[in-house]
Protein backbone atom coordinates (compact mmCIF):
# COMPACT_ATOMS: atom_id res chain seq x y z
CA UNK A 1 0.00 0.00 0.00
CA UNK A 2 1.37 3.66 -1.25
CA UNK A 3 0.97 5.92 1.43
CA UNK A 4 -3.08 6.91 2.40
CA UNK A 5 -4.15 10.40 1.27
CA UNK A 6 -5.90 11.93 4.44
CA UNK A 7 -8.60 14.18 4.58
CA UNK A 8 -9.91 16.44 7.37
CA UNK A 9 -13.79 16.77 8.11
CA UNK A 10 -15.22 19.52 10.15
CA UNK A 11 -16.03 18.22 13.74
CA UNK A 12 -19.78 20.28 13.09
CA UNK A 13 -20.91 17.90 10.42
CA UNK A 14 -23.85 16.19 10.53
CA UNK A 15 -23.89 12.29 10.04
CA UNK A 16 -25.31 12.43 6.80
CA UNK A 17 -23.11 15.16 5.59
CA UNK A 18 -19.90 13.14 6.95
CA UNK A 19 -21.15 10.11 4.52
CA UNK A 20 -21.50 12.60 1.77
CA UNK A 21 -18.16 13.54 2.01
CA UNK A 22 -16.67 9.91 2.60
CA UNK A 23 -18.38 8.47 -0.44
CA UNK A 24 -17.25 11.33 -2.86
CA UNK A 25 -13.98 10.83 -1.40
CA UNK A 26 -13.91 7.42 -2.08
CA UNK A 27 -14.73 7.76 -5.65
CA UNK A 28 -11.95 10.02 -5.99
CA UNK A 29 -9.14 8.07 -3.70
CA UNK A 30 -9.85 4.68 -3.44
CA UNK A 31 -11.13 2.63 -0.40
CA UNK A 32 -11.48 4.20 3.25
CA UNK A 33 -8.93 2.42 5.30
CA UNK A 34 -8.57 4.59 8.83
CA UNK A 35 -11.39 6.78 10.69
CA UNK A 36 -10.59 8.72 13.43
CA UNK A 37 -9.95 12.61 14.90
CA UNK A 38 -7.20 14.45 16.10
CA UNK A 39 -9.38 16.41 18.95
CA UNK A 40 -10.38 18.67 16.64
CA UNK A 41 -11.41 17.04 13.27
CA UNK A 42 -12.02 14.22 11.89
CA UNK A 43 -9.66 12.50 9.83
CA UNK A 44 -10.30 10.15 7.25
CA UNK A 45 -7.62 8.23 5.08
CA UNK A 46 -8.03 6.66 1.88
CA UNK A 47 -5.99 3.86 0.27
CA UNK A 48 -5.26 5.29 -3.73
CA UNK A 49 -3.56 2.24 -4.94
CA UNK A 50 -6.90 0.34 -4.55
CA UNK A 51 -9.55 1.30 -6.84
CA UNK A 52 -12.87 2.66 -5.47
CA UNK A 53 -15.30 0.25 -4.38
CA UNK A 54 -18.15 -0.97 -6.09
CA UNK A 55 -20.40 -0.27 -3.40
CA UNK A 56 -20.40 2.54 -1.03
CA UNK A 57 -19.48 2.93 2.82
CA UNK A 58 -21.74 4.14 5.23
CA UNK A 59 -21.01 5.74 8.52
CA UNK A 60 -23.20 5.07 11.16
CA UNK A 61 -23.16 5.43 15.41
CA UNK A 62 -21.96 1.87 16.32
CA UNK A 63 -24.89 1.41 19.21
CA UNK A 64 -26.62 1.22 15.97
CA UNK A 65 -27.69 -2.12 14.53
CA UNK A 66 -26.05 -3.51 11.33
CA UNK A 67 -28.65 -3.49 8.69
CA UNK A 68 -29.14 -7.17 7.21
CA UNK A 69 -26.72 -7.66 4.03
CA UNK A 70 -24.34 -5.40 5.03
CA UNK A 71 -20.83 -6.47 6.75
CA UNK A 72 -18.70 -3.62 8.94
CA UNK A 73 -15.43 -2.93 7.37
CA UNK A 74 -14.18 0.13 9.88
CA UNK A 75 -14.45 1.28 12.83
CA UNK A 76 -13.67 4.59 14.81
CA UNK A 77 -14.20 7.40 17.30
CA UNK A 78 -15.21 10.56 15.00
CA UNK A 79 -17.05 14.12 15.81
CA UNK A 80 -20.73 13.91 14.49
CA UNK A 81 -21.82 17.25 15.16
CA UNK A 82 -19.09 18.16 17.93
CA UNK A 83 -19.98 15.13 20.15
CA UNK A 84 -17.31 11.91 20.03
CA UNK A 85 -19.14 8.92 18.34
CA UNK A 86 -18.10 5.56 18.44
CA UNK A 87 -18.69 4.64 14.87
CA UNK A 88 -18.94 1.85 12.25
CA UNK A 89 -18.59 1.96 8.34
CA UNK A 90 -21.12 -0.63 6.50
CA UNK A 91 -20.76 -1.76 3.48
CA UNK A 92 -23.55 -3.83 1.65
CA UNK A 93 -22.30 -7.46 0.77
Amino acid sequence: MAYPKTVSVPSSFSLAAFNQVVQQQEQVLGQLVLLGNDGSSNLLSFDMDKDPPAKPVTIQAATDAEPPGTQKVITGVCFIQGQLTDVIGIRAI
